[in-house]
């Protein structure tokens, strides 16, 4: 699978270089790819959270009250500042109910990539 390389530049953008790993050859060995690589054995990555998500709800029907508190079920979006990345917002596909949360998709954005207003 072709991806864009992680790598933020310090004006904020986004390395552009396509590549089939997380950083491409150029920005491998920075510091921005040792905290990935952290993340990643630790199990907070982007790219884990998107294949938790699939492999959890592909071909599973959902239920739509929790089991637990008996509260529908609610789909939400939550955007945040980047907590190690100036210059980036998270944004989070979460599911919840009145006792608990599920993050099941995550993905960084630069502030620029996002509509006037936004940030």
């Amino acid at each position: 699978m072709i991806i864009i390389c992680n790598y933020i530049k310090d004006n904020g953008e986004q390395c552009s270089r396509e590549t089939t790993d997380p950083f491409c050859f150029q920005h491998d060995d920075t510091k921005q790819a040792e905290q990935w690589d952290e993340d990643y054995s630790a199990g907070t990555t982007v790219s884990k959270a998107i294949a938790d998500a699939q492999s959890d709800f592909s071909g599973v029907r959902m239920e739509n009250h929790c089991q637990q508190c008996e509260t529908p079920l609610r789909r939400t979006e939550r955007l945040t500042e980047h907590s190690r990345i100036g210059g980036q917002m998270v944004i989070e596909a979460v599911l919840e109910c009145d006792c608990s949360e599920y993050v099941f998709a995550s993905k960084n954005v630069s502030n620029g990539r996002l509509p006037d207003g936004w940030v």
